[in-house]
């Protein structure tokens, strides 16, 4: 693939089973932390927007802002994840020594990443899901969703909001994947 070879250091390996896990390791260390910052970023954020009945910006703006804030976390993840499946670093340790090292090199990736791409993913995300909510409450005339109602509405919106954001993956990614 294009994509994975733009700037990659090399694939020696990349179809066993530690060649396929590259970047795990920041990925479990890092994951948890954002995703607790995030969720309560997006609530805290959300529930004052509804009140001052935003309607739909309510989740739009919860959404991006909650990516911004947790992005302290994320960002650092998803560059290291990224650059060690691509090659770009040799292991989680060496990911650590370059963003100790050089900072610049993670942080410096907030607009293609944060603003560019993980924004517009989280608020189309809730906007997509928290609509369909709202519309499933009055079509049922209840204010709950079955688990099946749930489950089949986030995977709408996962695979709707997946679609539409590629095209802003892909070029995340070639600019985060080059060679620091």
């Amino acid at each position: 693939r294009r994509q994975a070879t733009a700037g990659a250091v090399g694939f020696e390996g990349l179809w066993t089973v530690s060649g396929m896990y590259r970047g795990v390791w920041p990925k479990v260390l890092l994951y948890t932390p954002y995703q607790a910052i995030y969720m309560a970023a997006y609530v805290r954020l959300r529930d004052p927007l509804l009140d001052a009945e935003a309607g739909p910006w309510a989740f739009v703006l919860a959404g991006a802002s909650a990516e911004i804030v947790g992005s302290v976390v994320r960002l650092p993840m998803e560059v290291a994840k990224l650059r060690m499946q691509l090659g770009v670093y040799r292991s989680s340790l060496h990911s650590a020594r370059e963003l100790a090292r050089r900072p610049g090199s993670f942080f410096g990736n907030f607009v293609p990443q944060t603003l560019a791409h993980d924004c517009v993913y989280s608020a189309l995300s809730w906007l997509s899901f928290e609509s369909g909510r709202q519309a499933l409450f009055l079509l049922h005339s209840s204010d709950e969703l079955s688990l099946h109602q749930s489950l089949a509405l986030g995977t709408v919106t996962g695979a709707a909001v997946a679609a539409a954001t590629t095209p802003l993956d892909v070029v995340k990614t070639r600019i985060i994947g080059a060679p620091a």
